[in-house]
């Protein structure tokens, strides 16, 4: 039995890897998971619910205060609330014990989340970090953030050598490995990824939460001025919606489309679970992040369906597309070089399709679940031993 510690109940990147792991080892062995997620409603929770009807008992679900560590965690107040959160968590593992007696690890998803420290000391068991952040500011909070992986942590997996060249401070010896994110290639329905695209134009798309480091108004930028050098047979699909705290940045990228008059170019759709229709009705994934992506799912997920990918050459992206072949890597931040690299993309079908094709053997070669989730047995078996099933 595994018991998984999650900070989101969303269906984002780190969400939908975490879930992925989960349905493979209730899939392919027979370790049971429990999962430890906030409170609250959303589409990652309401996935889990269905697995748990296909699983039974050998999946549970437990909703509680999961100990999160933000920016407020390292003010007085944060810091108060933060040991408020550690003591539920301690009384309500404390008061279960008998219910988490067949647990062999704990298992934390991100480094935002401690709850998973405090119920593998209960439990005394090990304890597995899995990083998916690269945090370099505050620079006091990311330096408290990867000692405390360091020192509460058996094995420590990142998703990517950009996130394990991170974690790694004063060193680390043998307890890190980087496991790159296996990806399933997102399910497309038959037909309805049309209602996505206009055939008369190139299509251009960028998937994922909306927020100034993922570069959604840098990406206005690029539009503006594609429009102004002439390109005017193309369209941006912007698929995501922002946290709830980031509202007032979505009603900024809003203004700036209509004061950049680019609403005949660019078109905003809401979260959407079925984004492999979204990934069928475009020509182009843009990945323009203003900071390094510790890993870059989107782009897997565009390239498993034969996408070419514009992203921006730093963190884990650089692990993922191949500059020339799958697409083109790009200095962040930088118009000009955007432009151009979309510019020949959008100038050449067969080159296009070429790129598309590099990427989907790519994806094949690196990417797959299977591999990235036999990866993971393998480390887990240092610490217990698992029955894989075989199909």
């Amino acid at each position: 039995m595994i018991l998984i510690v999650h900070q989101s109940l969303e269906l984002y990147g780190s969400d939908k890897s975490i879930i992925d792991m989960a349905n493979f080892l209730l899939s392919k062995t027979d370790s049971g998971v429990i999962f430890f997620l906030p409170e609250g409603n959303g589409l990652g929770l309401d996935y889990l619910r269905q697995m748990q009807s296909r699983y039974g008992h050998r999946l549970r679900i437990y909703q509680l205060d999961v100990c999160k560590v933000d920016r407020s965690a390292f003010g007085l107040l944060g810091v108060a609330k933060l040991l408020r959160s550690i003591f539920f968590m301690l009384f309500f593992v404390l008061r279960n014990r008998k219910e988490f007696a067949e647990v062999k690890f704990v298992h934390t998803n991100t480094v935002a989340v401690f709850g998973g420290v405090v119920v593998a000391s209960v439990l005394n068991v090990p304890h597995v970090w899995n990083v998916r952040e690269i945090i370099e500011r505050p620079k006091l909070a990311s330096v408290f953030l990867r000692l405390m992986v360091r020192c509460f942590s058996r094995l420590v997996i990142s998703n990517s050598e950009a996130t394990g060249s991170w974690v790694r401070i004063f060193g680390g010896g043998g307890k890190y490995f980087v496991v790159n994110n296996g990806v399933r290639p997102p399910e497309v329905s038959s037909g309805s990824f049309n209602r996505y695209r206009d055939n008369s134009k190139v299509m251009l798309g960028l998937v994922g939460r909306i927020s100034e480091w993922k570069g959604h108004m840098f990406l206005l930028d690029i539009v503006s001025e594609l429009v102004s050098r002439g390109y005017k047979d193309f369209k941006v699909v912007v698929v995501g919606d922002a946290h709830s705290g980031n509202l007032e940045f979505l009603r900024n990228f809003k203004d700036k489309i209509q004061s950049l008059s680019l609403v005949e170019f660019v078109e905003l759709i809401p979260f959407v679970d079925s984004v492999g229709d979204v990934y069928k009705s475009i020509d182009i994934l843009l990945v323009p992040s203003l900071q390094p992506e510790p890993f870059g799912r989107v782009a897997v997920e565009a390239m498993s369906l034969g996408v070419p990918v514009v992203a921006s050459d730093a963190g884990g992206l650089q692990d993922i597309v191949k500059h020339g072949e799958s697409g083109y890597l790009v200095e962040p931040a930088d118009v000009e070089k955007f432009v151009v690299a979309i510019g020949i993309l959008m100038a050449d079908r067969s080159l296009r399709s070429s790129m598309g094709e590099m990427g989907s053997r790519r994806y094949l070669d690196r990417f797959t679940d299977e591999q990235c989730f036999l990866r993971y047995l393998e480390i887990f078996g240092e610490i217990n031993e698992f029955n894989y099933i075989r199909d």
